[in-house]
C-alpha cells in the first residue's frame, strides 16, 4: 500500500500481467500490520470467479487449484503429507502435496542459484568497503602525524595512542554503519517484492537483527582497516614527526 500510494477505502484496480482480460476492481478495508500478511492482498474468491467467467466464459466455482494445510508439529509433517496424497489417489481430483519449504525452495532454484549470487555479492562489497576504508583511514592517520608527535613527547605510549586512533576510526565507521542501517531498516523493514521472477510469493526484507549484524560487520571493517596505519604511526620517532612541521 505504501508503495502504490493506497490507502484504506481507495478504490483500486488489479489487472493480471499476462492477460489484459482478467481485472479485478477492489476497495481495501483492512491493514493487517504481520510480517506474513504485509504483502497479501485478501478478497472475495466470487470476484474472482466472476472475472474468469467473464474474461473466458469458464466457471471456477469451487474450483480450487491450491489448498493450504497447518500442521500441528513439524515431525508429523510426512505423516499428514502421505495421507492427503493417499485419501485422493486415483480419485478425479489427484493431489500433490508438498511442503512449503520445498515450494519456496523451487521456486528459488527455478531463478538460479540466488544465494550463492547474493553471498558472492556481499563479499565483494565486504572486500571493496574494507580498500576503501583502509585508504580513508590511512588518510586520516597521516593527518594525525604531528599531533601523535606531540603526544608522544607529552609522555603518551604507544598503546594509549594506538587505542585513540583505533577508537576514531571505530567511531566514523559506526557513525556511516548506523545511519546506513537505519535507512535500510527503515525502507525494507516490511520487504520488498521479487515480483514474477518467484510467481509473486518471494520477497526480501532486512530484519532488525541483520540491520544489527551490518553495524558489528562495519566496526570491524573500520578496525581492522585503520589497523597497520595506526601501527605505523604510533611507530614513527617524535623527532622525525616534528621535522614535517618545520
Amino acid at each position: 500500500m505504501r508503495e502504490q500510494g493506497w490507502k484504506l477505502g481507495d478504490q483500486i484496480t488489479l489487472r493480471d500481467p499476462d492477460s489484459d482480460k482478467i481485472r479485478l476492481t477492489l476497495i481495501p478495508k483492512l491493514e493487517l500490520r504481520t510480517l506474513l500478511n504485509s504483502r497479501t492482498l485478501l478478497f472475495d474468491r466470487r470476484m474472482f470467479d466472476d472475472a474468469i467467467k467473464d474474461a473466458f466464459g469458464v466457471d471456477t466455482t469451487d474450483r480450487a487449484t491450491l489448498l493450504a494445510v497447518k500442521v500441528d508439529r513439524p515431525e508429523n509433517m510426512d505423516q499428514v503429507t502421505g495421507e492427503i496424497d493417499e485419501n485422493f489417489h486415483n480419485s478425479e481430483a489427484e493431489a500433490e502435496t508438498t511442503p512449503e519449504s520445498d515450494a519456496l525452495a523451487s521456486v528459488v532454484t527455478g531463478i538460479g542459484y540466488i544465494k550463492t549470487i547474493m553471498y558472492s555479492l556481499c563479499i565483494a562489497v565486504v572486500l571493496t568497503m574494507l580498500l576503501i576504508a583502509a585508504d580513508s583511514m590511512a588518510m586520516m592517520v597521516r593527518d594525525r602525524v604531528t599531533e601523535v608527535a606531540v603526544m608522544r613527547a607529552l609522555g603518551f605510549g604507544r598503546v594509549h595512542v594506538i587505542a585513540l586512533l583505533l577508537g576514531e576510526a571505530g567511531l566514523i565507521g559506526l557513525s556511516g554503519a548506523i545511519i546506513g542501517a537505519t535507512a535500510a531498516l527503515w525502507r525494507f523493514h516490511h520487504g520488498i517484492s521479487l515480483g514474477t521472477l518467484t510467481g509473486g510469493i518471494g520477497y526480501m526484507a532486512v530484519a532488525p537483527d541483520t540491520a544489527a549484524l551490518a553495524v558489528i560487520i562495519a566496526l570491524a571493517l573500520s578496525i581492522v582497516s585503520a589497523t597497520l596505519p595506526v601501527a605505523r604511526a604510533a611507530n614513527i620517532p617524535p623527532a622525525m614527526a616534528f621535522k614535517k612541521i618545520v
